[in-house]
């Protein structure tokens, strides 16, 4: 438990903290509003046909991959299959370790996947040309972060007794640190205020 405040409302005192949340979703598979696609050399989970058909065989991707480098690769995606921009995956990104454990960062060198973008996914996404590159990075930092466990929930308690809390809000699904302490802070902040004038 990872307590960030406490406070005192009207004598009573209350806290809020993070928990890891081992059952936090994959994000590459709550909707289809992403502009890359993912494929790793073992694994076929992030590549899906979208609402016009267009996708790339993550076989085939996966077989250049293995005989070609990423430079050999990212030049075929874009002549075939419409790629204007084709980043490298390193290891690390590839799949979730079981719940609880947490992977070293990605070490450069060990090259296992890419992701690019398509000509339908800018058509769905709507993202210029000259942002590509950077939503593709992002969404790697997001589905990287799952991957490593980097999830987590938040709990707000009341204290009712010598050592006794009781829950009066939570939320879970929060990838990334960062984002999760932004946002139980923002959720503690709102409730004590409330429970300050009710």
């Amino acid at each position: 438990m990872d307590i960030l405040d406490t406070r005192d409302v009207d004598g009573t005192e209350y806290r809020v903290y993070l928990e890891h949340d081992p059952e936090c979703e994959d994000p590459r598979e709550m909707g289809d509003h992403f502009v890359g696609r993912i494929v790793c050399v073992h694994s076929s989970r992030y590549v899906r046909p979208d609402e016009s058909g267009d996708v790339v065989s993550a076989r085939y991707v996966r077989y250049a991959m293995e005989d070609h480098s990423f430079r050999a690769v990212a030049r075929w995606l874009r002549l075939f299959w419409g790629a204007s921009v084709v980043l490298p995956l390193y290891s690390g990104y590839d799949d979730r370790p079981s719940a609880g454990d947490v992977t070293d960062s990605p070490v450069a060198g060990d090259y296992i996947g890419v992701t690019f973008d398509q000509p339908s996914t800018r058509r769905m996404t709507g993202v210029e040309s000259a942002d590509i590159e950077l939503a593709l990075s992002v969404e790697v930092d997001e589905w990287s972060a799952w991957a490593r466990g980097d999830c987590y929930g938040y709990v707000v308690e009341r204290a009712t007794g010598d050592d006794e809390w009781e829950q009066t809000d939570s939320c879970w699904g929060f990838i990334g640190d960062d984002y999760a302490r932004a946002e139980a802070m923002h959720a503690f902040d709102a409730e004590c205020s409330a429970l300050g004038q009710a």
